[in-house]
């Protein structure tokens, strides 16, 4: 369904009277989607478009070209989410609520890598 869905929105980004050279999408499946969609256009990624999506799926590795993605770390939210239940759990109602930040990571791979051949000023 959201490969669909990406797959949608690329098309009608497609047919605006400027379409866009880049694009982030959601997630790993919509950008998927939009890379299909792009491709069966006629635009070669990413020479024409470069597309990132999010989650960083085990198989942006292997779509041609491999897809830049961020990686959220859900393994390590899982962990630290179990960690913060568990001493909820321990401590009752003198629990205190914390934050716990993470930083996402920007996996970039060919999807996104342009070769830049002259540039303007």
């Amino acid at each position: 369904m959201k490969q669909a869905q990406g797959a949608a929105a690329m098309h009608e980004l497609l047919a605006l009277p400027q379409p866009p050279d880049a694009v982030f999408a959601a997630g790993d499946y919509c950008a998927l989607g939009a890379m299909q969609m792009a491709m069966t256009q006629g635009l070669r990624i990413p020479q024409d478009l470069a597309i990132c999506g999010f989650s960083n799926e085990k198989f942006t590795l292997v779509t041609q070209p491999s897809l830049t993605s961020v990686d959220q770390r859900c393994e390590e939210m899982g962990q630290a989410s179990t960690n913060l239940l568990l001493e909820a759990l321990d401590a009752g109602t003198s629990f205190i609520p914390r934050k716990v930040l993470m930083r996402p990571v920007l996996v970039l791979r060919d999807s996104s890598k342009r070769v830049m051949t002259s540039m303007s000023v």
